[in-house]
């Protein structure tokens, strides 16, 4: 819509519905972030992470901007319940892969 056009009645409409359907977001993200526990996002952001496929812990941590044993508590949790699996990387036996 220009400056100079005069809205209408459905460019109000549709302002007001938008506006609606914002707030009504909102106050949806406002109660899933309140009954969410911080470990579960963590646990979501991880497996979200490993879906393009296994990768190292190291990575896991630096991509997620947590410490090394915060991912590996993590990963200790999603690996008891049966969602991923460690093994040592094959290019460093030093390293695990997820």
């Amino acid at each position: 819509m220009s400056p100079s056009r005069t809205p209408t009645e459905e460019d109000l409409a549709l302002a007001d519905g938008l506006f609606r359907a914002m707030r009504l977001f909102k106050t949806v993200a406002m109660s899933a972030a309140q009954t969410c526990d911080v470990g579960s996002l963590e646990r979501a952001g991880i497996l979200f992470r490993l879906k393009a496929g296994a990768c190292r812990a190291g990575w896991l941590a630096h991509e997620g901007k947590r410490s090394p044993s915060a991912v590996t508590e993590i990963v200790e949790g999603l690996e008891r319940d049966g969602l991923v699996r460690r093994e040592a990387d094959p290019d460093d036996r030093r390293a695990v892969r997820v």
